[in-house]
């Protein structure tokens, strides 16, 4: 009989040791996954123009002319882009997921006052990820930096989510607009 009471209570303490591997293992993905939004949180006018001027310092730096046309497309798609979005969001009113209000109320043409906002659509912060994200990657026909470039944008667009700051139709929209300007941009200029 004391062999089996014994045995209860070694599964018993198997049981939670699991339960708070599972629990610790649940707080580092959790921990990773903030580290890696605030990493690329910030990507919005700011972030895509420092990076662009990395490409403008390069291309004076070493005399590369497709990181020139790098840099000089870039900024023409991040401000129309960035136009065009803002354009958007005043005409379309979309309120943002954060304020619970629901996916589908919208108050077009109305500034956004303290506590309301009404411009989650389409997404900015995606918007210009991927204008800047699709010149590097027109430019730059390597499958590795097409996949980086992407890659950083589908993380920006994802933040953008897990922040509760928008609804994913903004973000594919956001997606969209930014990727149509970026290579309308560089074939314009090709």
């Amino acid at each position: 009989m004391g062999h089996l009471l014994g045995s209860g209570r070694r599964d018993r303490r198997a049981v939670s040791l699991r339960q708070e591997d599972r629990g610790r293992r649940a707080r580092e993905q959790e921990c990773f996954h903030e580290e890696l939004v605030a990493s690329v949180r910030g990507f919005d006018a700011e972030y895509a123009f420092a990076t662009l001027a990395l490409f403008y310092v390069g291309a004076r730096t070493f005399s590369d002319d497709r990181a020139h046309a790098v840099a000089a497309d870039g900024i023409e798609a991040s401000v129309l882009a960035g136009g065009i979005t803002q354009i958007l969001k005043f005409s379309v009113g979309r309120d943002r997921p954060g304020d619970n209000r629901g996916s589908e109320r919208f108050l077009p043409f109305h500034f956004s006052t303290i506590g309301k906002s009404y411009n989650s659509f389409p997404s900015g912060h995606a918007t210009e990820a991927f204008a800047v994200a699709s010149v590097i990657a027109s430019h730059y026909e390597n499958l590795w930096i097409e996949s980086t470039a992407y890659g950083v944008a589908g993380l920006v667009g994802w933040s953008r989510l897990h922040d509760n700051a928008h609804f994913a139709s903004d973000v594919v929209a956001g997606a969209a607009i930014g990727t149509w300007v970026g290579r309308t941009i560089v074939r314009r200029h090709a």
